[in-house]
């Protein structure tokens, strides 16, 4: 028995943005946010490519991936970049 493989014709296409997928580095710092009952510990995450900034609660892993990832939702310049901690 012969099995082949047939890609969907959007895999080229899904290749392709993968390629151009440009990583960025980001500086990731640690801040006293307003939070409803006064200051809480966060992160800020400062893209170095163009100054933009998230915000998110929490000091922990997660708390940065969850920053970063809030970074690619709201790039003010519509790119669909990876960004990643500068000391990463």
């Amino acid at each position: 028995m012969v099995s082949h493989l047939f890609a969907s014709p959007d895999h080229g296409r899904y290749l392709e943005q993968q390629e151009n997928i440009m990583r960025v580095p980001c500086s990731i710092a640690e801040a006293p946010l307003k939070g409803e009952n006064g200051d809480v510990k966060g992160i800020i995450v400062t893209c170095n490519k163009c100054g933009h900034t998230t915000q998110c609660f929490g000091t922990s892993d997660r708390s940065k991936l969850r920053c970063l990832a809030a970074m690619r939702a709201e790039c003010p310049e519509g790119q669909d970049n990876f960004y990643h901690d500068e000391d990463e």
